[in-house]
């Protein structure tokens, strides 16, 4: 009787959980990201060679898509960083892009979210010429 009660229990159990053991096994769709389209602003392209940083320019604010490139090789430090004008704290910025060595390339694009609308700079290193270009996007 009691192997009974036993059996039972386990088919009870089995029955009920295969919905979920079933469910768990489902391929998990990719989260899709769908590039924001551009606002018709015009976009912002500064040119440099080496370290240094740039002209100031002013942006609107809000979200854009960045673009840049290197000359040379991928090789030793390299980084872009965009810093606002007025503010003194040197750490503030967004990274736009940061390698060392051979890794990350010689150009490819990215995203800045959240803007603000203001006066700002590039803090580049790099060991040759530099192009990088923001571009106003919708989210």
């Amino acid at each position: 009787m009691h192997r009974q009660s036993i059996a039972i229990a386990a088919l009870i159990a089995c029955t009920m959980l295969a919905p979920l053991v079933a469910h768990a096994q489902d391929p998990v769709p990719l989260a899709s990201c769908a590039i924001g389209t551009e606002t018709g602003a015009d976009p912002v392209t500064i040119k440099g060679s080496g370290q240094r940083a740039s002209a100031p320019f002013k942006l609107d604010g809000g979200a854009y898509r960045v673009e840049w490139s290197m000359n040379g090789k991928a090789e030793g430090y390299r980084r872009i960083a965009l810093k606002p004008t007025d503010d003194p704290n040197t750490f503030r910025a967004s990274t736009i892009m940061d390698a060392l060595g051979d890794t990350g390339g010689t150009s490819a694009d990215t995203f800045l979210y959240a803007v603000k609308a203001g006066t700002y700079y590039l803090d580049v290193r790099a060991p040759s010429g530099w192009k990088v270009t923001l571009t106003p996007i919708t989210t």
